[in-house]
């Protein structure tokens, strides 16, 4: 059954999100935070549904109604399914757990089930009657096993048309409150968000209403302080306190709605991002049954009123719906503005056109007329709606509007706007109008408030920078007497400067006042000085006009106070090269140090500056300085964190004294006088200096004295000979301040002269050794000569006159100078001296050498040597030696390169360690006068490696389990080859005949196997080793492969072979099917080249017994699970043979005599892997067997010994041999 008329309320989630960028406070104007918020807000309204009631009653007793199943069907007034217009939803249900096939209604119960049936937006039609609709249910179920199907009678529903509403949702674009860029706190101002709401439906929306969360930040990534709060609403011109629910009421089909939220901010800042959307609750239908088509957000420029005939006295939007939010800022920054281009009006479905017209504005308000014309410069037709605005330079009250036929503007329709520049930290303003029917080129009248016109003057942009040591430069523009205009006339400037930006800033705490007559706009600046340096300053203006009215402040300036210097020398402690010097520290913020300096002149840099001292520093001693200079001493100050530094501030200036003589020299002595000069110690030219000889070691009495001489020598004459004098001296300087005396020294006078000079000989390089001495014609020979005068030694003689010398036989000459000798060979050299008193001195001799030659270098080699071409090839067994010799003054090293590096050795030979290779060796020597021979090349080659032989056939040949197999009529061939040094022979025996030769061997060998040995040997005797290869001369072996096709298991059945050939003596022969093979003794030696007994992977497992002998020149290969079991005593005689893992072998049990063993003849390589076997254990006879039996119980002759058991009435068996050398098997014991 159907219930209609049933009433619901429809819920809508809408959610409003908006970003805002707010400038921190205390930031700079180019940094902004970005914080977004979001309001949460629920719509609901009446709407229509059909509650569908379906009751089933089960009257079976021992059935249940099973796979219940029920579905709703709907169908329009044609018959057809209508599903799709409506959202069925099971509301409740009673007597049964599910309708969707799964249910069962229990036997002998009712079920009950209710449908909650809406209908989607377009369902109802456009007729205000409504469209019909039929309604039935299906059933299925399952009762005693069999399906059956059934439906209700149809009941019919009458949907009336729906709502549809279309929500517009408005906010501006900038909102204040208290701005973070700027000194002052302004007061919060609250703003609307703004919806209207229009139902474009049939059908009206009824008691429609939205109840608003408050604002949440979502984002806030700064963690910036800020709120945001909706405060109320208004519905129409219904102000709702307290609340942010509106109740709008019916809104009819075409009818209109509007409402505002009241909120507000706790900082300035500009929305740069609004987003509306919403969602329709989905236990409700959803989408399919949403009543709202759309939610739009536009920029709201003002709240106006469409004041014309007919309409409400109740606000309107003025909005901007076209310029992106993201380019608002920009737009505003370069001084254009956001243009209206909409009004939506609060009982108006349809929003009005507003067009902007140019215009322009005049007229400057004054208390005696406060009125400006904005006047439309462009002609526009009368009729639509006209914005019009222009900037204003001020913030000024706007009274009234009036236009210029008289009418008098709604307040709500001209207004002044305001924009807040973050980039400059300054306001705009905008005179606004809106206005209808407009005549051509109008004029507005614009009124402002009397007590708004004279104004304060306007507060002025502040830089600062530092100008000194305790001194701060500020510079601006005026501003006029009221704001930014009219010219000031007995004005003042107020400036107060703080160490702490939160200090009390306020015109009556400033510390410089100061009168200006101005111009607007007119720069200006003053420097703050005797402020306490090495700290910031924060710094504001104020300007007072003429009536007492001051500015707002001035943006706070900050600057840094250069520190100030030391102040206040004194100098002490003066001597010839130091200066201490003490001061006074600056007015200065710590931390701060000081520094002094001192030069000959005033330039920077200085010649000497001190550390840097902490305040507690208070005197530094400049040391190092130049005697009896004039210094001048400066002092600065500097931060050390900062490096901030003061002016640098002269002390004056100091003489340092004179420095003392020093570095006595006496010269020209003679018995009775002498010359003594002396350092003067730094001192510059002009310092006078005294000097004083006395024959006392006390000074006193003076033999003699200089007197003050500008001169650092003077000549003592008129003395005692052989007398001790000593002497002491003192300086002055510029002042005439003089030091005390310093001692110079003692001198002793000379004595008569009465002994003869001394004359020695000395050799330049180069030299070598002594008596004789090598020398080279370039070596200089020196003589020199001394004179003593009464003791060998004392040096005190008259002088020497003359010095004479001769070479071999030549007669002496008078030596003037040194000489050389040019010729090679030994000679002797004779000089001697005479003094000026006439004395002589023997004759003397040196034996001299002189070599010119250099030595001679070769290379010589022992052991292997072959040389071609210019080249020495040697080998490991070679020496290769450099060796040097040299006839006068001998070898001193060798010099050698090799291969472009270089080595050099202090001897006359060097043995050469040289790798194989290639190598160029330059070689030269030197002598010990460093005669140096011309350099030698030669090439050796080091071979150490020996000749290398290739065998190869020409013609057939093939290789076999490893033997090699030569077709008859094919040739074998040796060819020797030597990479380095060459091949010398070519030496080897073939079949045990030898040869030697010196170039590649041909050799034809005939049928049958043959041995090979050969070597070879290079032409520096590096011999190869030996190689012997067997090979065999024949016909091309052939494979032959078990089959076992004939079954009787028979070697010599033709049959039992793939080929139906029987292998012979060069044949091949692999079996590797799972048979047991006989080799039958009727044949007397089994001869095949090679043999294989099963295969790798031991899947075949062959058997074979062999009863006779067996020669194979060739290798057999016993696989893994083979058995090769020997059936005779005749050996196999089998050239190689290897018994893998897993393979086996074996000999057939004995009987009463020996027939068979184990018995291999192996000339090759006998291979035997682990996990291989060869089976002994049938070796001896059974018991009562073999040759010691029978002897009378079970026992028998044992392995090499006695045998049997000890309980024999007969004894053990009989031994055969020994123990360690058994001659036979014994018989077996029991």
């Amino acid at each position: 059954m159907i219930f209609p008329g049933g009433k619901r309320f429809a819920v809508f989630w809408l959610l409003i999100t908006a970003g805002a960028l707010v400038s921190p406070r205390g930031a700079a104007a180019a940094v902004c935070a970005e914080v977004r918020l979001e309001i949460k807000q629920e719509a609901t309204l009446e709407r229509e549904a059909f509650d569908a009631r379906l009751e089933v009653n089960n009257n079976f007793p021992a059935f249940g109604l099973e796979n219940f199943r029920v579905n709703v069907v709907v169908k329009n007034a044609s018959g057809q399914t209508a599903d799709d217009l409506f959202f069925i939803k099971i509301s409740s249900k009673q007597g049964v757990g599910a309708v969707d096939g799964t249910g069962i209604v229990q036997p002998a119960s009712t079920a009950t089930i209710n449908w909650l049936i809406i209908p989607s937006t377009g369902a109802g039609g456009v007729n205000p009657l409504g469209l019909r609709y039929s309604v039935k249910a299906d059933i299925s179920y399952k009762l005693n096993g069999v399906y059956q199907s059934l439906s209700t009678y149809e009941d019919f529903i009458t949907v009336k048309p729906q709502p549809v509403l279309r929500l517009e949702y408005v906010l501006p674009f900038e909102v204040f409150a208290d701005e973070p860029l700027t000194d002052t706190i302004e007061p919060v101002e609250p703003f609307p968000l703004g919806v209207r709401i229009t139902n474009i439906g049939y059908g009206p929306a009824k008691n429609f209403q939205i109840n608003s969360g408050q604002p949440e930040i979502i984002e806030n990534k700064q963690g910036l302080a800020i709120d945001f709060k909706l405060l109320g609403a208004y519905v129409g011109a219904n102000k709702i306190p307290d609340t942010l629910l509106i109740p709008f009421g019916d809104i009819a089909s075409g009818g209109v709605s509007q409402a505002s939220w009241i909120m507000a901010t706790s900082l300035s800042g500009r929305f740069t991002q609004f987003k509306a959307t919403f969602t329709h609750t989905a236990e409700l239908g959803g989408q399919l049954t949403s009543l709202i088509k759309d939610v739009t957000t536009y920029t709201l420029i003002k709240d106006v009123l469409v004041d014309l005939p007919g309409r409400d006295s109740h606000f309107d939007f003025l909005v901007n719906t076209t310029t992106p939010r993201t380019a608002m800022e920009t737009i505003l920054n370069g001084g254009g503005e956001i243009l209206p281009d909409l009004i939506l009006e609060s009982d108006q479905p349809l929003p009005i056109a507003v067009y902007h017209a140019v215009s322009e504005l005049s007229g400057t308000p004054t208390a005696a007329d406060p009125m400006r014309t904005l006047k439309i410069t462009e002609e526009v037709a009368p009729g639509p709606w006209l914005h019009i605005s222009a900037p204003v330079p001020d913030s000024a009250v706007l009274a009234a509007v009036k236009r210029s036929d008289g009418k008098t503007l709604n307040s709500a329709n001209a207004w002044i706007s305001r924009y807040f520049n973050k980039s400059n930290i300054s306001y705009s303003y905008r005179l606004n109008v809106l206005d209808y029917n407009v005549p051509k080129l109008a004029e507005y009248k614009a009124e402002f408030s009397l007590r708004s016109v004279d104004q304060a003057p306007g507060p002025v942009t502040l830089s600062a920078e530092p100008a000194g040591s305790g001194a701060i430069l500020l510079t601006w523009a005026a501003p006029g007497e009221d704001g930014n205009t009219g010219d000031m006339i007995g004005g003042r400037y107020l400036i107060q400067a703080e160490r702490e930006a939160g200090a009390a800033f306020n015109p009556s705490n400033a510390q410089v006042n100061i009168t200006t007559n101005t111009k607007p706009g007119t720069m200006q600046n003053y420097v703050v000085s005797l402020l306490a340096g090495n700290t910031d300053y924060y710094l504001k203006l104020w300007t007072q006009d003429t009536s007492g009215n001051i500015s707002p402040a001035s943006n706070m300036a900050q600057a840094y106070a250069m520190p100030n210097p030391p102040k206040d020398p004194i100098f002490s402690e003066i001597s010839s090269s130091s200066v201490k010097l003490a001061w006074a520290i600056g007015n200065n913020w710590l931390p701060i140090n000081y520094q002094v300096f001192a030069d000959t002149d005033a330039a920077i840099p200085y010649g000497f500056a001190s550390a840097l001292f902490d305040f507690t520093v208070t005197s530094h001693v400049f040391t190092g300085l130049a005697p009896n200079t004039t210094y001048f001493f400066f002092g600065r100050a500097v931060n050390p964190e900062t490096l901030a530094v003061s002016g640098d501030t002269a002390f004056g200036a100091a003489l340092t004294l004179a420095a003392l003589p020093e570095s006595p020299v006496f010269k020209d002595i003679t018995p009775s006088s002498f010359t003594l000069a002396w350092s003067g110690g730094g001192n510059p030219a002009g310092t006078e200096y005294l000097i004083e000889i006395s024959t006392n070691i006390s000074g006193s009495p003076v033999a003699t004295s200089s007197g003050w001489v500008a001169q650092t020598d003077y000549a003592f004459s008129g003395l005692t000979p052989d007398t001790t004098y000593y002497a002491r001296a003192k300086a002055r300087n510029y002042s005439g301040v003089e030091t005390a005396f310093v001692d110079l020294g003692v001198l002793r006078t000379k004595p008569l002269d009465s002994l003869p000079p001394a004359t020695n000989i000395a050799f330049s390089a180069p030299n070598f050794g002594t008596e004789p001495v090598y020398i080279s014609s370039k070596t200089e020979i020196t003589l020199t000569a001394y004179d003593d005068a009464a003791v060998i030694g004392d040096r005190m003689g008259g002088g020497v006159a003359v010095t004479y010398y001769s070479v071999d036989s030549d007669t002496f000459s008078v030596y003037s100078g040194s000489f050389s000798i040019t010729a090679e060979g030994a000679h002797v050299v004779k000089y001697y001296s005479a003094d000026t008193a006439g004395n002589i001195e023997a004759v003397k001799l040196s034996s001299v050498t002189v070599d010119d030659s250099p030595p001679m270098a070769l290379l010589a080699i022992t052991g292997p040597l072959y040389q071609f071409n210019g080249v020495d090839y040697v080998s490991g067994l070679s020496t290769v030696t450099l060796k040097a010799s040299d006839a006068y003054s001998g070898v001193k090293e060798l010099y050698y390169e090799i291969n472009g590096s270089t080595y050099s050795v202090l001897a006359d030979s060097r043995t050469l360690t040289l790798p194989e290779g290639m190598y160029t060796i330059a070689y030269r020597a030197s002598d010990n006068l460093g005669n140096i021979s011309e350099p030698r090349l030669s090439s050796v080659t080091v071979d150490n490696t020996p000749p290398l032989t290739g065998f190869e056939v020409i013609g057939s040949s093939l290789v076999i389990d490893g033997n090699m197999y030569v077709i008859g009529g094919s040739s074998v061939s040796l060819l020797p080859a030597d990479a380095i040094s060459g091949l010398k022979g070519l030496y080897y025996s073939f079949d045990g005949s030898t040869a030697a030769a010196s170039q590649p061997v041909y050799l034809l060998p005939g049928p049958g196997p043959h041995t090979l040995a050969f070597y070879a040997v290079d032409n520096v005797d590096n011999q190869e080793s030996e190689h012997v290869l067997e090979f065999f001369v024949g016909a091309m072996p052939k494979t032959m492969i078990w089959s076992g096709l004939a079954g009787d298991g028979d070697w010599y059945n033709p049959g039992n072979w793939r080929e139906n050939m029987i292998p012979g003596v060069d044949d091949n022969a692999v079996l590797s099917t799972r048979d047991t093979v006989f080799v039958s003794s009727c044949f007397p030696v089994l001869k095949v080249r090679n043999l294989v007994l099963g295969d790798v992977e031991g899947l075949s497992a062959p058997i074979m017994i062999v009863s006779t002998g067996v020669i194979s020149p060739g290798k057999w290969t016993i696989s893994k699970n083979a058995i090769l079991i020997q059936n005779t005593l005749e050996p196999f005689k089998i050239n190689n043979f290897s018994l893998l893992a897993g393979g086996k072998m074996e000999h057939t049990a004995n009987g009463s005599e020996k027939k068979s063993i184990i018995n291999l003849d192996i000339a090759g390589d006998f291979t035997m892997e682990r996990g291989s076997t060869i089976n002994v254990a049938g070796l001896g006879y059974g018991p009562r067997q073999g040759p010691g039996s029978p002897i009378g119980c079970t026992g028998g002759a044992g392995y090499g010994g006695n045998g049997g058991s000890s309980y024999c009435s007969g004894g053990g068996g009989s031994s055969y041999g020994s123990i360690v050398n058994p001659v036979d098997i014994g018989s077996g014991g029991n």
